[in-house]
């Protein structure tokens, strides 16, 4: 579809040293590799009375052609005339490099995915990308652009690839360390900032922060309060760390701490945390990003609950009168949540639903 077939006036296409990229096209794929060999010629392929492989013998030098330095993975049109076949370099298009990649990405978010990816690989943004989409696609760029999608169709999270994930207006830098940060979690902090008035002096308690996302929004967004987050990975640290210093957020502390570890005795007027809480068995801890990010971050015991249990058991002892309590939790376990948040003294119990529908943050105070 994308290179000119047989009715064209082509006979197939070079490409050097390796033919996945040009096998994807269902055509006819000649191989020549840096020793100047023939690697693969399709058999049954008929030029002019002559398989390929013969014409080539009669026309082609391959030690004039390799002698012009041409790039690894460099893909070469075969243009049939009547005295022999005239080598012409293919240069895929923006368009029809986006096209074919959707093609083998094929998922709902393949076209997003795909000009991220590319974006990524000219460092350059989606308007440029579709102002420029008939612009030929330079072979170094296209090399840069195929690693890039062989990583994602080996399943690899769109964001680990990228090394960044937009959050609530904020670009964070995110690695395998991390939990990837996700648009239902926004819901939290919405709920977060309800209970903080714009010009309020508090303190408060982002626990098992990971990229800083929630701790990060909230500092940004309630310039009077600081912010303290936790987390028990120094690796998970390094990044909101770095994130904090990206975004030239000043308001936000970071501590090495395992939950309430080692904050002692310290007091906050709002908490909030994002804990693991899927069941360990849970099968969706085997689709889509969840086999690629921190089991730790994910899974919580049996039934999801531990962490949770954990931080509703000791939050009011780190919580000043009248101080709030936030959890996102599972879209299946805002009952329980509700229970254990009454049954640890906490009052004004609310739940709050994501942009899907599903109950996704428990508040109460104490």
């Amino acid at each position: 579809r994308a290179i000119p077939g047989p009715q064209d006036n082509y006979a197939g296409i070079f490409v050097t040293p390796k033919l996945s990229v040009a096998r994807r096209f269902g055509l006819c794929v000649v191989a020549i590799d840096i020793d100047e060999n023939l690697l693969s010629v399709p058999p049954n392929l008929r030029v002019a009375g002559a398989t390929l492989e013969e014409s080539l013998n009669h026309h082609f030098e391959p030690q004039a052609f390799l002698s012009s330095r041409i790039e690894p993975s460099s893909i070469f049109l075969v243009e049939c005339h009547e005295n022999g076949y005239l080598l012409n370099p293919y240069v895929e298009s923006i368009k029809d490099a986006i096209s074919s990649a959707i093609e083998l990405l094929n998922t709902e978010e393949a076209m997003l995915e795909v000009q991220l990816l590319l974006q990524h690989a000219l460092n350059v943004d989606r308007a440029w990308l579709i102002a420029r989409e008939n612009d030929a696609l330079q072979a170094n760029i296209h090399a840069v652009f195929e690693a890039l999608l062989k990583r994602r169709l080996s399943g690899e999270p769109i964001a680990y690839i990228l090394g960044v994930r937009e959050f609530y207006g904020l670009k964070l830098k995110v690695t395998a360390d991390t939990l990837i940060p996700r648009a239902d979690t926004e819901t939290l902090v919405e709920a977060a900032l309800a209970k903080i008035q714009k010009n309020q002096h508090c303190n408060i308690l982002d626990l098992g922060t990971g990229t800083g996302a929630i701790g990060l929004a909230i500092a940004k967004h309630r310039s009077q309060a600081l912010v303290t987050a936790t987390d028990a990975s120094e690796n998970a640290l390094s990044v909101a760390k770095a994130n904090a210093e990206n975004l030239g957020i000043t308001n936000i502390n970071f501590t090495h701490s395992d939950w309430f570890g080692a904050l002692q005795n310290e007091k906050f007027d709002v908490i909030v945390s994002n804990p693991p809480y899927i069941a360990q068995n849970d099968a969706h801890l085997t689709q889509g990003d969840l086999p690629w990010e921190p089991i730790t971050a994910l899974a919580s015991g049996q039934d999801g609950l531990n962490d949770i249990r954990h931080i509703i058991a000791h939050a009011p002892q780190h919580l000043n009168p009248h101080g709030y309590l936030l959890l996102e939790h599972g879209y299946n376990q805002a009952e329980s949540v509700a229970t254990l948040l009454q049954d640890a003294g906490f009052s004004e119990i609310e739940s709050i639903k994501d942009l899907g529908g599903n109950a996704r943050v428990a508040l109460g105070m104490v």
